[in-house]
């Protein structure tokens, strides 16, 4: 009885064993990689960029981007002056393969 069961297992392990491998074989991966572009704002001005119009942007160049895009700031401190950047970027995560197109646009690596 107990030899049976264990035989039953195997055949069964075996089984589930090939599933999983398929199963893990079965999907496409994508590379993807985030990029960033500045919005253009300037202190004590009109707000002209936004993420809408930068992914807007990528969409011309038939670029697909994941989500709608996030925005961000540069990084770099600075002064509070009129007439100089705000340091506000948008923030996208695209195909690895697009990256040549957007950095074409303008886009850098983030």
């Amino acid at each position: 009885m107990f030899v049976e069961v264990i035989i039953k297992l195997k055949k069964h392990f075996i089984l589930y064993l090939f599933i999983l491998f398929l199963t893990g074989c079965s999907g496409t991966s994508t590379q993807q990689i985030t990029i960033y572009k500045s919005l253009g704002e300037i202190q004590c001005q009109a707000k002209t960029g936004s993420i809408a119009m930068i992914r807007q942007e990528l969409f011309n160049a038939n670029i697909y981007v994941f989500g709608k895009g996030i925005k961000g700031d540069d990084g770099v401190a600075r002064i509070t002056v009129c007439g100089a950047s705000t340091g506000e970027i948008g923030i996208f995560v695209i195909k690895q393969q697009d990256y040549k197109k957007a950095k074409a646009l303008g886009f850098m690596q983030y």
